[in-house]
């Protein structure tokens, strides 16, 4: 700011001394053409022609003398009358010129060769015509009115600056302050949250639609996941322990009840199967929650090119012995319809579809088993007869542990872990589980995984040549 300051003084110096010395020059101009020049000499005549030049006394006026070659005093302004000038008192700006006979242009002349100039005479005549062989004329102005302005100039530079920096200051506080205004709701909704975590709040969005409501809606997006995943951690976390403790329990009571007494070797043997069948379910819901505790996606090490068609064949074909095999329907074209997925882990998705299939319906109904397809999409479709899910019940039925009340009170067996673990490998093999159900009216379950493109079946079909 002070070098601008600098600049400006700098700046308005120059001009004013170049506007005096222009205005010295027009009087010096006008004094000269006062002058009559002859060839032997030159005249003065302020009676016939009268120069008002230096009747004011304004310390900015112009002011000017007229004396001989001799130095001495032959005409002057009236406002330098009554003062000893030009000599050392004061701080003038002078032009000095020499009008010489015969010659019409003047010729100027150092100041510090004249000789100290004296008061004029009180008063000078009435008659002030001369006629000399040259006259040195000296025109001059006061440097103190240009110093007062130039620092009148300097101290309202400075004010204005001064007043535009603070004004500018507040105006950048008031703006900063209402710009930040959202970042601050949302740090103080941070902090409440922080003090409240149960709560459902989020945080304050402004409605600006700038990057500001762009990351509060992200993080607000973050937050809700977070507290989805933290109540879905603390859910899980209850159902399983709920579910550990019922066989360990078991377990316990059968243990406990041996221990009364002495037993026989038969009964010995009955306790022990007992703990056997209960270990085997606490060992099955272990590596079920491990299973659920993957990553989508860690569970597929590989991709491989195969027949969705052929897997649902050999799928029904291994649930011969079953118990219900007789109510297994395998509805699959002739045509394959190869998809890219890990077989191992789609293999075990229809385990489980017709696994629930057979467990919620009654025997005798039939289980359809059918592979669709929409164009982009191949579809393994299980549909039972059962009693159906309620609409209300269907956005829970892949939560784990979850069971429908008419399932517990069916008594139908399960633990309610494997559809969770089938949309679980769903998403690992690259597709989705879905659930379509009516009550009364039975459920179907559809495993949706991407086909492949018709240019891409011939590389399939290549592929399946090489492996025969």
């Amino acid at each position: 700011m002070f070098r601008n300051l600098r600049k400006c003084s700098l700046l308005a110096n120059w001009h004013l001394h170049a506007q005096a010395d222009r205005h010295l020059q027009s009087a010096m101009d006008l004094l000269v053409a006062a002058i009559e020049v002859h060839p032997a000499d030159v005249q003065w005549e302020p009676l016939e022609r009268k120069v008002t030049l230096g009747d004011s006394a304004d310390p900015a006026a112009v002011r000017w003398t007229l004396r001989d070659e001799g130095g001495k005093l032959v005409d002057c302004s009236a406002n330098v009358a009554a003062v000893a000038w030009p000599d050392n008192q004061g701080d003038w700006r002078l032009l000095v010129s020499q009008l010489s006979a015969g010659e019409f242009k003047p010729t100027d002349i150092d100041q510090r060769s004249l000789a100290p100039a004296t008061a004029p005479p009180a008063p000078l005549p009435q008659d002030r015509s001369a006629k000399r062989s040259a006259f040195i004329l000296t025109v001059g102005l006061s440097n103190d009115p240009i110093q007062a302005e130039l620092l009148t100039l300097a101290v309202a530079l400075l004010g204005v600056s001064i007043t535009a920096w603070v004004v500018a200051g507040i105006c950048a506080r008031g703006l900063c302050r209402r710009a930040l205004r959202p970042i601050h709701d949302m740090a103080r909704t941070a902090r409440q949250l922080q003090a409240t975590p149960d709560s459902n709040a989020l945080l304050s969005v402004p409605v600006s639609n700038d990057e500001l409501t762009d990351l509060g809606s992200s993080f607000n997006g973050l937050l809700s996941m977070l507290r989805e995943s933290v109540e879905r951690q603390a859910r899980f976390a209850g159902d399983a322990s709920h579910q550990l403790r019922t066989p360990l329990t078991a377990t316990q009571t059968a243990v406990d009840v041996a221990l009364r007494r002495a037993r026989t070797a038969a009964e010995y043997q009955r306790v022990l199967t007992i703990v056997q069948r209960r270990n085997r379910e606490l060992t099955n819901i272990v590596e079920t929650l491990l299973a659920l505790a993957r990553r989508p996606g860690q569970s597929m090490p590989t991709l491989e090119v195969f027949d969705l068609n052929q897997c649902c064949r050999d799928r029904v074909g291994a649930l011969s012995d079953h118990a219900r095999a007789a109510d297994l329907h395998c509805h699959s074209g002739a045509d394959p319809e190869f998809v890219k997925s890990d077989p191992v882990l789609v293999a075990q998705i229809i385990d489980n579809m017709l696994d629930n299939a057979c467990k919620y319906s009654k025997p005798g109904t039939p289980v359809t088993v059918q592979v669709l397809s929409d164009g982009s999409n191949a579809i393994v479709s299980v549909e039972d007869q059962g009693d159906g899910i309620a609409a209300q019940e269907l956005s829970q039925v892949f939560e784990p542990f979850f069971r429908s009340p008419q399932a517990r009170w069916n008594g139908c067996p399960g633990i309610g872990l494997g559809l969770a673990i089938a949309s679980r490998f769903a998403q690992c093999a690259g597709g989705r589980l879905d659930v379509r159900s009516e009550v009364g009216a039975g459920t179907e379950f559809r495993l949706v995984l991407p086909a492949l493109r018709k240019a891409t079946l011939t590389t399939a079909e290549a592929v399946q040549d090489l492996k025969g």
